[in-house]
C-alpha cells in the first residue's frame, strides 16, 4: 500500500524533506562545501552543452540577420522609389533624434550637470 495516493503529492513531501532538511544542516559547514562541489561539478558538466546552445542561436541570429538584409537589397532593387522614400524617413529620424540630444544637452548645461570650458 502506498503512502501518497498521486505524484503531486509525492511531490510536495519530497520539497518538504528538502527543504526541511537545508534548514536543518544550512550552517554546517560540511553541508556547504558538499553542495558547492555538487553545484560545481553541475556547471563543469553543462557548460559544453550551453555554450553548443549559445552558439547555435547565434547561428541562427546571423542567418535570420544575412536573410533579412538580402531580402531587403532584393526589395529595394525591384523598387527604387522604395528605397528613396525608406532613405528619407531615415534622414528625418536621424535629425529628430539629434534635436533631441542637443536639447537634453542644453538642458544639462542650464543645470550645470555639465560643464564645459571655452577657451
Amino acid at each position: 500500500m502506498t503512502k501518497y495516493t498521486t505524484d503531486e503529492e509525492k511531490k510536495e513531501a519530497q520539497r518538504l524533506r528538502s527543504k526541511q532538511h537545508y534548514e536543518k544542516h544550512k550552517n554546517d559547514p560540511e553541508f556547504r562545501k558538499k553542495r558547492q562541489e555538487i553545484s560545481s561539478k553541475y556547471y563543469q558538466n553543462n557548460r559544453e552543452r550551453m555554450n553548443e546552445k549559445q552558439k547555435e542561436y547565434y547561428h541562427n541570429k546571423e542567418e535570420y540577420r544575412k536573410d533579412k538584409i538580402k531580402k531587403t537589397k532584393q526589395r529595394y532593387a525591384e523598387n527604387p522609389e522604395l528605397r528613396a522614400e525608406q532613405n528619407d524617413r531615415c534622414k528625418i529620424r536621424y535629425w529628430e533624434k539629434k534635436a533631441k540630444f542637443l536639447e537634453f544637452e542644453k538642458i544639462l548645461l542650464e543645470k550645470g550637470c555639465i560643464h564645459v570650458d571655452f577657451e
